[in-house]
């Protein structure tokens, strides 16, 4: 069991869900502001942040240049881990975090009456829900902390 796995509620012989496992990984491992401390942390929040976007502002808020463009950097980086998963899986890990990129990215704006309408050209649903499913596996697989190296500040530089 990962030690920042706890049991929840009084569920004795059910697992948690995956979005409960991400809930619980979202509280033990993800500071209020910044980087997290570990790798574990930083793609739980990278991850974390790309679905908030998405589900809650609809991506109004997405800027490549920023720490969005960054967050699917980091996921292609980590989270496509071929120590931790097979090749068809990494493939998918980064057709999915691709997927999300073009869905904030590669818009259509629409004019109805006097407002201006973005419409996605993609629906990313699927790729989050694959990619919390790995995000959580990946922790799983990754039960100790990783921290970064000495002298190194950020997770993506």
């Amino acid at each position: 069991m990962i030690p920042w796995f706890k049991s929840i509620g009084k569920r004795s012989s059910a697992q948690p869900s995956i979005g409960e496992k991400f809930v619980q990984l979202w509280k033990k491992l993800v500071p209020p502001c910044g980087e997290a401390d570990t790798l574990q942390g930083e793609i739980v929040r990278a991850f974390g942040r790309l679905e908030d976007e998405f589900s809650r502002n609809g991506n109004t808020n997405w800027d490549p240049g920023d720490y969005h463009g960054e967050f699917i950097r980091m996921l292609k980086l980590y989270l496509a881990d071929s120590e931790a998963f097979d090749p068809a899986k990494v493939q998918r890990i980064n057709e999915s975090a691709e997927l999300i990129r073009l869905a904030a990215e590669d818009v259509e704006q629409k004019k109805i009456g006097e407002d201006i309408v973005i419409l996605p050209k993609h629906d990313p649903t699927s790729a989050f829900e694959f990619l919390k499913k790995a995000v959580v596996e990946w922790c799983e697989l990754h039960p100790q902390p990783i921290y970064k190296s000495p002298g190194q500040d950020f997770w993506i530089t």
